[in-house]
């Protein structure tokens, strides 16, 4: 149960598909469905019924796109995906893909508190995301542009042996983003993680000991609410525009 004190916020997905989204966020839940035997319990028959591995988490998130696709009410039961915190509710929309990333897609999307943005550390991945396609880029523009103003970037497939890797891709992911979005260093929270070993997630791992900062779970509840724009000028977000006779009519969301 969600505590009245919890503040809601909207946190986008973005990275490419090698990066390890659906790992990362799969395990998040399974670290803090550990803390409660019903919960837990809840997602291994789910992944039962699903006739999933529940061993492997990134089922959770794999599903929750698949329902989307399939055009399931997001407003509707289980088809949101929620990260249900002590300090907040993370509501989830993940893009499955730039080439697939249509205009009704940014209808549907909820104003955005957030974005993670997971990057892998494994070299031809990361060289694929940033060198060759620029895939990073187009996904920091993408969020801005939906109004995120605050960036956690999991640094994923992070191990012991590979600090120097991480702190590289920490410093040209952070620049970029400075970059594209002129944010602070202070709404960029960058974070080395294996999502498939559940290091870093909810408790610092031993096999990062040389990290100092937050885990993945201390970067989202540090995501301050978004400030209230009761006041500001009114602004749509353009979908289509439709002639109707003689007239003009616009469409988009508010």
């Amino acid at each position: 149960m969600v505590s009245k004190n919890t503040t809601d916020l909207n946190l986008i997905i973005l990275g490419s598909p090698e990066a390890g989204k659906a790992t990362t966020i799969g395990t998040l839940l399974y670290k803090i469905a550990d803390k409660s035997s019903g919960n837990l319990q809840k997602l291994h028959q789910q992944a039962q019924d699903l006739e999933k591995n529940h061993e492997d988490p990134a089922w959770i998130l794999d599903h929750f796109k698949d329902q989307r696709e399939a055009g399931a009410d997001p407003e509707e039961g289980d088809s949101t995906l929620k990260i249900i915190t002590a300090k907040n509710q993370f509501n989830i929309a993940e893009v499955s893909g730039h080439e697939r990333f249509i205009k009704n897609d940014i209808s549907r999307l909820p104003p955005l508190d957030a974005a993670l943005l997971v990057v892998s550390a494994r070299f031809d991945e990361y060289e694929a995301s940033i060198v060759n396609q620029d895939l990073i880029s187009q996904d920091i523009l993408l969020a801005f542009s939906l109004g995120v103003k605050n960036f956690i970037v999991a640094v994923n497939k992070i191990d012991e042996d590979t600090q120097d890797i991480y702190e590289q891709i920490e410093a040209t992911v952070t620049e970029r983003i400075k970059k594209i979005t002129n944010l602070e260093s202070s709404q960029i929270i960058c974070v080395p993680i294996s999502a498939k070993h559940g290091d870093n997630i909810t408790e610092p791992s031993e096999n990062l000991g040389w990290h100092e900062g937050p885990t993945l779970l201390q970067a989202f509840e540090g995501i301050p609410p978004a400030k209230k724009l009761e006041e500001k000028p009114l602004r749509l977000t353009l979908q289509d525009v439709y002639k109707i006779i003689d007239k003009i009519a616009p469409m988009g969301r508010i």
